[in-house]
């Protein structure tokens, strides 16, 4: 089997199907509407995980790829549509040419959602050179217990600083991202002594006078963040890649589903039947945890969020195991498909 073959195959696969306003017009609708979001400012984790679930299912919205088969023809195991089996190529140069054109297609879409997760609804950074930012529980207008991380900034003007104001970054509980901020609201009334204490106490040791004029002593100005706000944009990260990554490895069993199914494996297809469940049943979970992030109040949704931390590890070796028999899945496929 020659890769330029096989290449070849692929980039006519990518234009006239999986690139194709006509073969796949989901590509277009989706790329539409998270461009619309993302220039408008509306596009914040949910939404991007959205995109990405149905990027994993867009095998199903494709009409070059489903099968259209007549009542004669259902011994045929295979389920890719027959406009798409005309190509004079053998069964393993075009399967190889399918499985590569759908990896580029579905890491282009993912790695498009990953960079964009990375600017959307990122932790507001607020750097206070007064004290430290401190996080506390209020309750919200509805009463529920809110986390929110409180600091004193000062407004820096060309001529002067202007101050000092109290700021607030509420946080809400996910079940999908531990937590997101993105809001920060200032109070520019200037804050009494009181508060300003309160927030900000009298630190135990002042610099001597001979320390604040010496030329010698080089003092640099602090500036302190919020650890919390900090930590968060490692965990958004790691769980936008961990779920890309699912979602690459849904796109793929579908694109091996579509091709052959568990028709070609011999007497590991009740195996590969158990392994195809629980993917999509761990998609189906997916789907879920979303709808209840968005739907459930902050209350519901920070006690699953506490009982979820407390399993977090089982959870963990669960989700890289079906991972793991995923990749075992379609790898498995294509040994048996060159054996032929």
């Amino acid at each position: 089997m020659k890769f330029r073959r096989v290449s070849a195959i692929s980039f006519f696969l990518l234009k006239t199907v999986y690139f194709s306003p006509v073969s796949n017009p989901s590509f277009w609708i989706l790329l539409i509407l998270g461009g619309v979001l993302f220039l408008g400012g509306d596009l914040g984790k949910h939404e991007l995980v959205l995109l990405l679930l149905l990027i994993g299912i867009s095998h199903r919205f494709m009409p070059a790829i489903n099968a259209t088969r007549s009542r004669s023809d259902n011994s045929s195991p295979v389920s890719l549509s027959r406009y798409a089996q005309l190509l004079p190529v053998d069964n393993r140069t075009f399967f190889s040419a399918f499985l590569l054109s759908s990896v580029v297609y579905v890491a282009l879409l993912t790695s498009l959602c990953i960079y964009i997760g990375t600017l959307c609804e990122t932790p507001p950074v607020i750097t206070s050179m007064i004290c430290p930012p401190q996080t506390i529980t209020e309750n919200a207008h509805s009463g529920e217990p809110l986390l929110t991380v409180k600091g004193v900034m000062m407004e820096l003007t060309i001529r002067s600083a202007t101050g000092p104001f109290l700021f607030s970054i509420p946080m809400h509980h996910s079940l999908l991202f531990n937590m997101l901020a993105s809001d920060v609201i200032i109070d520019y009334r200037k804050i009494p002594d009181t508060v300003f204490q309160k927030f900000c106490p009298v630190p135990q040791s002042t610099p001597s006078p001979s320390d604040i004029f010496s030329l010698k002593v080089n003092t640099p100005q602090s500036k302190y963040y919020s650890p919390l706000l900090n930590n968060l944009v490692a965990v958004h990260f790691s769980r936008i890649l961990l779920i890309s990554s699912f979602v690459c490895l849904i796109f793929l069993i579908d694109a091996t589903r579509k091709y052959g199914g568990v028709a070609a494996i011999g007497r590991f297809g009740g195996s590969i039947k158990w392994i195809d469940f629980i993917c999509y049943a761990v998609y189906c979970v997916l789907c879920l945890l979303l709808l209840l992030d968005v739907l459930l109040p902050e209350l519901i949704i920070k006690r699953f969020s506490l009982v979820m931390n407390m399993y977090r590890v089982p959870v963990s070796i669960f989700f890289f195991s079906v991972c793991i028999a995923g990749v075992m899945r379609i790898l498995y496929v294509m040994l048996s498909l060159r054996d032929e």
